[in-house]
C-alpha cells in the first residue's frame, strides 16, 4: 500500500474521531454518543421547556355492526324490520320475525326516530299482502317489492314516490281482477313490468312528472282478460 494512500486513511480515522467533540454554536445541534438521541443547546431551552412527541390515533376500527353489505345496522320496530341508511333515513326490508297475520299493512312515516324513506328489493316478494298502506315519505319503491302478493281493490302510489323498481308490483294481484291503480304525482321512473301480470282495470293516468317507464311496464300477461279498460290519461 502506498504511503499516499496510508497517510489519507488515517486523515479520515482522526476526522472521525475528533468530529463529535468540536463545539458549536447556539441553537446547533449537538450529537451525543448514544445514536438515534439529540438535544438542544442551554441557550435555547430552560429548564422548564419540554419536547412532547404525539404519537398519531390509531385507525378507527370499522362497526361490524353497519357494515351489512356496506349498508346501515338493521333495526326492528312494529311488525317491521329496517335498515338505517346512516343519514338520518331507513329503509323497510320486509316484515319482523316476529310479525303475524299483518295482511293489510300500514308503513309508518317514521320508524326508529328516522325518516321511511325506501321499500326495498323483494321487502314483501311473495307475502301473504291483501292491500299495503304507504306513507308520503317513501321515495322509492325497491325491484319484486310487492311482487306475487294477493292485493285486492287498489294499489295507491303515494305522491312522494319518485322510482318504482322492476316487477316491484308485478303479479302481485293474484285472483283479484278489477284492482285499481293510482300513480303519485311525483313519479319520475317506472321500471320494466313494473305493474304486469295484474288484473287492474278502469282508468289510469300517468303524471307529467314520469320521465321513463320501463319494458312491459303494464303488460297484463296471459291469463288475464283485461288491464285498464278506462281511458288512459297523460300528464
Amino acid at each position: 500500500m502506498s504511503k499516499r494512500r496510508i497517510i489519507t486513511i488515517i486523515t479520515v480515522m482522526v476526522a472521525m474521531v475528533i468530529l463529535p467533540v468540536i463545539p458549536v454554536g447556539a441553537g446547533e445541534l449537538v450529537l451525543e454518543e448514544e445514536p438515534g438521541t439529540m438535544q438542544f443547546d442551554d441557550e435555547l431551552l430552560s429548564e422548564d421547556d419540554s419536547i412532547e412527541i404525539i404519537d398519531p390515533e390509531p385507525a378507527e376500527e370499522p362497526d361490524q355492526e353497519n357494515d351489512l353489505n356496506g349498508n346501515g345496522a338493521q333495526f326492528v320496530e312494529g311488525d317491521f324490520k329496517y335498515m338505517d341508511n346512516g343519514n338520518g333515513t331507513a329503509t323497510l326490508l320486509g316484515f319482523s320475525d316476529t310479525a303475524r297475520d299483518n295482511f293489510n299493512p300500514v308503513i309508518p312515516a317514521v320508524a326508529g326516530g328516522k325518516a321511511v324513506t325506501a321499500i326495498a328489493d323483494n321487502a314483501f316478494h311473495n307475502e301473504h299482502v291483501l292491500g299495503v298502506t304507504l306513507p308520503d315519505s317513501i321515495k322509492v319503491i325497491g325491484n319484486w317489492a310487492f311482487n306475487g302478493c294477493y292485493i285486492k281493490d287498489r294499489i295507491v302510489i303515494p305522491d312522494g314516490v319518485e322510482t318504482i323498481g322492476e316487477k316491484a308490483f308485478y303479479g302481485s294481484t293474484k285472483y283479484s281482477n278489477g284492482v285499481t291503480l293510482i300513480l303519485g304525482r311525483r313519479v319520475r321512473k317506472i321500471g320494466a313490468s313494473a305493474f304486469a301480470q295484474n288484473g287492474c282495470e278502469g282508468d289510469l293516468k300517468i303524471p307529467d312528472s314520469v320521465e321513463t317507464i320501463g319494458d312491459r311496464a303494464f303488460d297484463p300477461g296471459g291469463g288475464i282478460a283485461h288491464c285498464f279498460r278506462g281511458k288512459l290519461t297523460l300528464g
